[in-house]
């Protein structure tokens, strides 16, 4: 009964010790866990550790230049109010300038005041007053070619006058053919110098004042009376400066109008000269009379 307990015994100590050796494999099983955990936790603090040294680095970089920006921006935010500063002071100056300035006088012109109307229409007064004038001067001055030019060609054909009249025919009929050939010349010189003057001449003259003025070119309207009553005009004039030319050689016998007309005595040398040399090469000037006297008796 005793080895019996003893058995019994013996095999509750090896039940125990069973027992023993599983809870001790379960807690070096748990150890190794824990350990496992701890080097898990170690190795985080480590890689922890190394970032927090890394953010405070990059912490105190950063606070560097934050130091360095904010200084910049200290000057410049300095030198900006400086210049606002600057900028309100003369702002002010210009503003008390501006206050001191009296209220000002409002003159409200029409166009009879402006200068540059009242310009442009003194010089188109005063070319009207030269538009009054020149036409006078430009009847005088064809009169006198009317009269030089006619002067001339009867001079010319006085032998024919001289011939006509010793054939019958009358001091009209005469006339006529040199009143023709200037009525024929004086009218187509009018329709011509009226038509190219009337587009040219105002065409010339808004040209010139266009330097001065800005003024749109127009055409000026044709004035048919102021037209006819210039070219009646100028017939008129034309017409009796011929018949002035042909009265005196009309009234000569037709003996005298068939020879060359005498020449005076007093006749300068100077118009016996044609070029370098004289109407008579070798002799003097009386020798010249006499032998023109001569001629002509």
């Amino acid at each position: 009964a005793q080895f019996e307990a003893a058995l019994a015994q013996v095999g509750s100590l090896e039940a125990g010790r069973q027992q023993i050796a599983d809870q001790r494999a379960a807690a070096e099983q748990e150890f190794a866990q824990a350990q496992s955990q701890i080097d898990q936790a170690y190795a985080q603090i480590s890689s922890g550790q190394s970032s927090l040294e890394s953010g405070i680095a990059d912490y105190h970089s950063g606070l560097s230049r934050y130091e360095s920006s904010k200084a910049e921006a200290e000057q410049k935010i300095a030198d900006g109010q400086a210049e606002i500063d600057d900028g309100r002071a003369e702002i002010e100056e210009a503003q008390a300038d501006v206050d001191a300035i009296e209220d000002a006088s409002w003159y409200v012109l029409d166009r009879s005041k402006n200068y540059g109307c009242e310009s442009y229409k003194g010089d188109a007064e005063r070319i009207g007053n030269i538009a009054a004038v020149f036409p006078l001067i430009f009847f005088l001055v064809a009169a006198l070619v009317a009269l030089t030019t006619m002067t001339r060609m009867v001079e010319e054909e006085r032998v024919m006058i001289g011939t006509y009249k010793a054939l019958g025919y009358g001091k009209g009929k005469i006339a006529l053919k040199y009143l023709a050939y200037a009525a024929i010349a004086t009218v187509a010189g009018s329709i011509v110098g009226t038509v190219i003057l009337s587009l040219a001449l105002p065409y010339v003259v808004q040209t010139a004042y266009a330097i001065i003025y800005y003024v749109p070119k127009f055409m000026l309207p044709f004035d048919l009376g102021i037209a006819f009553i210039s070219g009646g005009l100028g017939f008129v004039i034309v017409l009796g400066a011929t018949l002035a030319a042909l009265m005196k050689t009309l009234r000569e016998k037709p003996a005298e109008l068939m020879r060359p007309r005498p020449v005076s005595a007093s006749y300068s040398s100077a118009s016996l000269r044609f070029g370098s040399g004289s109407l008579f090469p070798g002799r003097s000037l009386s020798e010249t009379c006499s032998a023109i006297r001569s001629a002509c008796s």
